[in-house]
């Protein structure tokens, strides 16, 4: 998380022309929650994801490093 803070996930199988961006807050057993970033830099709410419906998963690229330089910092960030 240091080095790459934030991760994209698709889930090619279900949604192939989709990827979700975020910190992951938790993985359990089956799912992975996101704090989901939208394409404004604009941060949504906590995103379940199936581990079984995830295919790919990238981090360190320009388009996920450019959200996280503009994305605002989330509230609890700033406590």
């Amino acid at each position: 998380g240091r080095a790459y803070p934030l991760i994209a996930i698709y889930t090619e199988t279900r949604r192939p022309d989709v990827c979700f961006i975020g910190e992951v807050a938790r993985v359990t057993e089956s799912t992975l929650t996101l704090e989901d970033l939208n394409s404004n830099a604009e941060w949504c709410r906590p995103r379940r994801i199936k581990l079984i419906d995830i295919t790919r998963v990238d981090f360190g690229s320009g388009y996920e490093q450019a959200l996280a330089a503009t994305a605002p910092k989330r509230k609890k960030d700033k406590e």
